[in-house]
């Protein structure tokens, strides 16, 4: 239909979020901001969905493994695991490689086990709670945006959030790190969202509410989760009137925070100290050391925010930040936005190690930035009219440029065979899944459980681990480890066992030849 690849019915879900979008418009002019709101959530909701479902296979790197250790804690919610069959014997230097899974807080794998409880192991299931929670995000730029510079800002930036790439990327799972950091900003946005909208009718409730999002965001990214107890603890210390009181909230927030975060980590600490041990190590040496080559220059965040915008010049980006935060008036959102920022990005420059989503935890601020942006270089126009006119129309603008429907099309639907590259890396996936249906076919009807394949490609291993019950590793076993897991009634497979490997292994072990139509290794 109309010369796309998008399937008929993602077409209609992007007409249609369109024309929410364009009902919004209508409705903010006429100061409905409910229903204005209402329908930009709507059109994200519906976009974010839509999305999620292109890419039928588990994306690498980081979306491949959390959707393994996901759907095992589904059956085991407190016993994080990528390979459940300790029979195998893998070490815990290798987070892509190990029994035990604490590389990550667990509460962003809880969202998604829950949904594969419900759902499945399915590309729906695994994707559904990032849909959600940026959905959510939508809602908390909106409000940030409203304390900070009142209702229109506040629809702009609504409208621009839910039609960013960047987010529609990490619920496909297509860039780093995939569902973590969706939930991750959402959960820090929610904070903010509470501190901003409850600042001057602050209870009890309230604060424990603001808390829960903390403690829930120290249990998906760790203690980056508190980013919003800098700002509120200056801003406290620097009232002339009600410190007191300020810090009273405060605490309790902090505290609640702790009380959501910490019994997981004495559980951690108390029944896999091994391995906990060795992922807080791991977590200092990011500071210090570059881990797994991604460092960069000091100025590397100030580059790599094209990485989130790319449709808009990184000086763009940080002058309207720095443009908005100056011109808000309130001295107390100022300065929470100032701190919140400055420490962000203080903290992961001064770090070794580098990844451009590090401090996209403030990217609300981004997008209000972006919005107030719009709003002030429409105010010199005489009339409201005009003025309203140039700020839908850049609006409208701005927002298709930040999603570039063309930039999904080529990457993530069958438009990916035009170009090699492209396809190198989307074709071997989809090819993949075709050869992981015939291995599965191979292990026998109900026979699955207790399987154990060798010499499956990363992340196809993952994606044969996530679709079907069985363990996959790209590791060619020892003959003494085969002996064991026979020994064990394992059923051991090797798919296309190298040269001499046959020769070497007992009798039991069965063979899957793919006869030169086998899995194909994604370029990296």
């Amino acid at each position: 239909m109309f010369g796309s690849y998008f399937s008929p019915l993602d077409q209609a879900v992007i007409a249609g979020s369109v024309l929410a979008c364009l009902a919004a418009v209508y409705a903010h002019l006429r100061e409905k901001d409910g229903w204005a709101l209402g329908l930009i959530l709507l059109a994200a909701f519906s976009m974010r969905l839509m999305v999620a479902q292109l890419d039928p296979f588990l994306n690498s790197w980081d979306e491949s493994v959390h959707a393994v250790v996901a759907k095992h804690m589904a059956s085991h919610p407190f016993t994080p695991m990528l390979y459940s069959d300790m029979a195998m014997e893998l070490g815990i230097e290798s987070w892509d490689r190990t029994h035990i899974w604490l590389h990550k807080q667990p509460f962003f794998l809880w969202m998604m086990a829950i949904s594969i409880k419900v759902f499945g192991n399915t590309i729906f299931a695994l994707r559904l709670p990032s849909v959600l929670f940026t959905t959510a995000l939508v809602f908390f730029t909106h409000g940030i945006a409203r304390a900070m510079h009142g209702r229109t800002v506040a629809f702009i930036a609504a409208m621009l959030m839910a039609w960013s790439y960047w987010i529609m990327m990490l619920i496909i799972g297509a860039v780093t790190l995939d569902h973590n950091d969706a939930i991750f900003i959402s959960l820090v946005g929610g904070a903010f969202w509470g501190w901003m909208r409850w600042r001057g009718s602050m209870s009890t409730w309230k604060s424990v509410a603001i808390g829960l999002f903390m403690g829930c965001a120290v249990l998906t990214k760790w203690l980056p989760g508190f980013l919003l107890m800098g700002g509120w603890a200056v801003v406290a210390m620097t009232r002339r009137e009600g410190r007191a009181k300020e810090l009273r909230w405060m605490t309790i927030s902090f505290l609640t925070g702790l009380v959501v975060a910490i019994p997981w980590q004495i559980s951690a600490w108390m029944r896999f100290p091994v391995v906990m041990a060795h992922e807080m190590d791991l977590n200092a040496l990011h500071f210090t050391t570059v881990v797994e080559q991604h460092g960069g220059n000091p100025d590397y965040y100030l580059q790599s925010i094209r990485d989130q915008f790319h449709a808009f010049p990184n000086w763009l980006m940080f002058g309207a930040l720095v443009l908005c935060i100056a011109m808000t008036r309130n001295r107390e959102l100022r300065t929470m936005a100032w701190v919140s920022v400055l420490v962000t990005y203080g903290f992961y420059s001064a770090a070794a190690t580098k990844m451009s989503a590090f401090p996209m935890v403030v990217i609300p601020f981004f997008f209000v930035g972006l919005a107030h942006l719009i709003k002030w270089v429409s105010l010199p126009l005489a009339s409201h009219k005009a003025q309203n006119a140039l700020m839908m129309g850049l609006m409208l603008l701005a927002a298709g440029a930040m999603v570039d429907v063309e930039r999904i099309q080529k990457w993530h639907t069958e438009q990916a065979r035009h170009d090699a590259f492209i396809w190198s890396l989307r074709g071997s996936n989809l090819h993949n899944l075709e050869v992981i249906d015939h291995l599965a076919e191979f292990m026998s009807p109900g026979q699955s459980t207790g399987v154990v394949i060798y010499n499956v490609p990363f992340p196809a291993c993952m994606n044969m681990m996530y679709f079907h019950d069985c363990q996959a590793t790209l590791l060619v076993p020892s003959a003494e480890l085969v002996k064991s897991l026979l020994a064990l009634g394992r059923k051991v497979i090797i798919v296309d066992p190298p040269e001499g490997v046959e020769a070497e292994m007992p009798p039991g072990v069965l063979y899957y030849r793919t006869d030169g139509n086998g899995f194909q290794q994604p370029p990296v």
